[in-house]
């Protein structure tokens, strides 16, 4: 099992204009993440995927 330690960042230093979620970098590769409640650890890449097929589906307000 791979384990990688990661640093909570503040919105400004992930570069978010600020929210509700917490977000990390992985020190062994600079990755960023977004922690989504009862979700997980999800990259800008995937939030932007998973938030454009819940408006297309109605999972969110328009």
């Amino acid at each position: 099992m791979v384990t990688h330690s990661i640093e909570l960042l503040t919105c400004a230093e992930y570069g978010c204009p600020g929210c509700d979620y917490r977000h990390f970098r992985r020190t062994a590769d600079g990755q960023q993440l977004t922690e989504v409640p009862d979700a997980g650890l999800y990259t800008a890449e995937q939030l932007a995927v998973l938030g454009r097929a819940a408006l297309a589906t109605g999972a969110v307000g328009r």
